[in-house]
């Protein structure tokens, strides 16, 4: 890799450190990542317009490096590989306050490749893919199996309250997954920025926090007071909730071999709590803005 590098951005360093398909080194004291991409092509020349963009503005995002050829993906043994300048090398996990601070608004240019605020089309064609996967592989998983219907069932609750639903909300530069393990490092990464509401980040850390034990309703109420989120935020906030990533996550894990099936279990024993936790959000939010009647949540 050392002669991949001197050939293709004129580096020379003797010092690489390589974990898996991921090398990191110094050139003059500066740290780079050259990393196997995970992204389409047209998907790196938006990142690589909007994390220029963020460090004209001193946020000092990660920037992506071209190669001699003036390209941004370099191949390596038929690999498409990134190469990364670091700025905060850091792996400080993040806090509410970093999130917040991290709503950056951007242009309609890059909408069309990175946009995922289309969450109900989204949402529907996961579960069909999902369900496809769980007539294969249930028997081989009886826990996933058992339990896969009703996160089902919470996601078409999410899917139900996005129909006909009006979004007036300015779109940010939004995380692919966000998470209580989140580093500083992470949220500066443009690979992985993805654009959608700023409701999109503050939820999934919410729930992640909330599942590994680590805040409770009344910090999240105030949270959402801190948050700034206008009516349309607020109600994506809330239908997100019913979409349980801490789940397909862990169930994605499992399918591919980087997870044992029994990690679900902390998640199917906090469902209980989670849902008294969306009824008591449900009435709170209810005094800011309009929310329909959900049967189910009312009787918990």
């Amino acid at each position: 890799m050392k002669n991949a590098l001197n050939y293709y951005y004129n580096l020379i360093t003797n010092d690489i450190h390589q974990i898996d398909k991921t090398y990191s080194f110094s050139v003059n004291n500066e740290p780079y990542l050259f990393i196997l991409s995970e992204r389409q092509p047209n998907e790196i020349n938006s990142l690589y317009e909007i994390s220029t963009n963020l460090f004209k503005q001193n946020i000092y995002t990660h920037q992506i490096i071209p190669n001699n050829n003036r390209e941004l993906i370099t191949m390596i043994n038929n690999e498409p590989y990134i190469l990364l300048k670091l700025y905060i090398n850091s792996d400080t996990k993040i806090t509410f306050d970093d999130l917040i601070l991290y709503n950056y608004f951007i242009s309609n240019n890059h909408t069309k490749t990175l946009n995922k605020n289309n969450w109900r089309d989204l949402w529907m064609q996961k579960m069909d893919y999902y369900e496809e996967q769980i007539r294969e592989f249930g028997v081989k998983y009886p826990l996933m199996r058992e339990s896969f219907s009703y996160f089902i069932g919470l996601t078409e609750t999410g899917i139900m309250l996005l129909q006909g639903f009006k979004d007036d909300s300015q779109l940010v530069i939004s995380h692919k997954r966000i998470n209580s393990n989140t580093t500083l490092f992470d949220l500066y990464n443009p690979l992985n920025f993805i654009i959608d509401s700023k409701s999109r980040n503050i939820c999934e850390y919410i729930k992640s926090m909330f599942f590994n034990d680590k805040i409770s309703a009344e910090q999240i109420k105030q949270y959402l007071q801190y948050a700034g989120f206008n009516s349309s935020e607020l109600y994506l906030f809330f239908v997100r909730l019913f979409y349980p990533s801490f789940y397909f996550d862990i169930y994605d894990d499992i399918i591919y071999n980087q997870k044992k099936e029994k990690e679900l279990l902390h998640i199917i024993a906090k469902i209980p709590d989670y849902e008294r936790l969306i009824k008591e959000l449900y009435l709170y939010l209810k005094n800011y803005i309009t929310l329909p009647e959900i049967e189910w949540i009312i009787k918990i």
